[in-house]
């Protein structure tokens, strides 16, 4: 459902670019629902091939973009709770190899995991840092919310552990 979301702002984007006369902003935008509905058609395809593990496909990418897309997919459900997504990014991270589709998954789910948890008025921050020594790269989500229950922080990446209930996955 986070992939809809995703694609459910980026036609948000566009529609407000497009009610505005924003050809621009509404042609940046649009590149945001293909690459989301080659998503979702790959999580489909995922899903049905859950019980075989799907190899990584790495390639250089940028990890700030990601971080930029999906703050942009996630824009208008952040707006509805007047929830800021602040943005902190590294100036010196290089393009990284990695499974752009795996991580946009995943710092998807992140971001809007946080936006769920945070209280309204509140901000979500997802920063980037570069290691050189290291050339290491890390991507953090920081909310307000107000964190796992004791019970459930050992299987937090179990799958389809929730504390949702019916709601989550």
């Amino acid at each position: 459902k986070n992939i809809l979301q995703a694609l459910r702002g980026g036609a948000d984007a566009v529609e407000l670019a497009l009610g505005r006369g924003d050809l621009a902003t509404a042609r940046d935008a649009w590149p945001i629902v293909g690459r989301n509905l080659d998503r979702i058609q790959l999580l489909t395809q995922n899903m049905l091939l859950f019980a075989k593990e799907r190899p990584l496909e790495p390639e250089p990418v940028s990890p700030n973009e990601l971080v930029r897309e999906v703050a942009t997919s996630l824009a208008g459900s952040a707006k509805r709770r007047s929830i800021r997504i602040e943005l902190a990014l590294a100036d010196d991270l290089p393009p990284i190899e990695l499974d752009a589709n795996a991580v946009h998954q995943a710092l998807l789910n992140l971001v809007a995991n946080a936006l769920e948890a945070s209280p309204d008025r509140s901000a979500v921050t997802v920063a980037t840092r570069w290691d050189p020594a290291a050339r290491a790269a890390e991507i953090s989500v920081d909310d307000r919310g107000t964190g796992f229950p004791e019970s459930i922080r050992a299987r937090a990446f179990e799958p389809f552990t929730s504390t949702k209930g019916q709601r989550g996955t």
